[in-house]
């Protein structure tokens, strides 16, 4: 026969003061949620059905339209030029397909090349970030940028006076220049089309001086 043990229960006094304390706390707690949650609920309404159909009424025009952003030799812009090409060949006059060519107007060529060209303050830096071999190099290659950036033969000028440069150099902007010429003057865009086309296969930013002639 197996003798039980009788077993001895540990626990702790709490102070009645404290009891009633922790009573009358859960009481007042209880109380104010339930006045919250039947106001929470009596401000709730129950949404009816709705349609879930989501209605698209676009303005009827009598051609679509689509624009587009190039510079002649950016191979971005290039790229946007061979997949649109198709394009116009199925829409043709159905539907406009107007490219836009992107500049970079120059108000003070001075701020303008300072910009460009890099800081000779910072050849130490530059050196330590890899961009230089030596101070040296640094201080030749920022002042020849300078130089060339502020002879004014990089870009092109209106008739008020207004430069403007292209990403890729003069012949470049030249370039963006032709070909908005052969867009304006020609009603037939697909002359157009066959000469960016062209152009794009046979010149580069460096020859379109030269090249664009017999691509036209």
């Amino acid at each position: 026969m197996i003798k039980k043990e009788p077993v001895s229960l540990a626990y702790v006094k709490i102070p009645t003061p404290a009891v009633i304390f922790t009573a009358v706390l859960m009481v007042i707690l209880a109380f104010y949620s339930g006045i919250a949650w039947t106001k929470l609920k009596g401000n709730t309404t129950v949404a009816g059905p709705t349609d879930s159909k989501n209605v698209f009424a676009p303005a009827k025009v009598a051609k679509s339209e689509l624009q587009f952003f190039v510079m002649s030799f950016c191979p971005y812009g290039n790229q946007i030029e061979d997949i649109l090409r198709p394009v116009y060949d199925l829409f043709k006059d159905k539907a406009n397909i107007t490219p836009h060519y992107i500049f970079d107007k120059i108000d003070n060529l001075n701020t303008y090349c300072k910009s460009r060209s890099g800081d000779i303050a910072q050849c130490d830096l530059y050196v330590q970030n890899k961009y230089f071999a030596t101070v040296s190099d640094c201080k030749k290659a920022i002042s020849a940028n300078l130089d060339k950036c502020n002879s004014g033969k990089e870009y092109i000028k209106s008739p008020s006076g207004t430069m403007y440069a292209s990403l890729h150099g003069r012949q470049e902007a030249t370039q963006d220049v032709r070909e908005i010429c052969a867009w304006n003057l020609n009603s037939d865009k697909k002359l157009w089309w066959n000469f960016i086309d062209n152009v794009n296969k046979n010149c580069t930013a460096q020859n379109a001086d030269s090249c664009w002639e017999q691509e036209a």
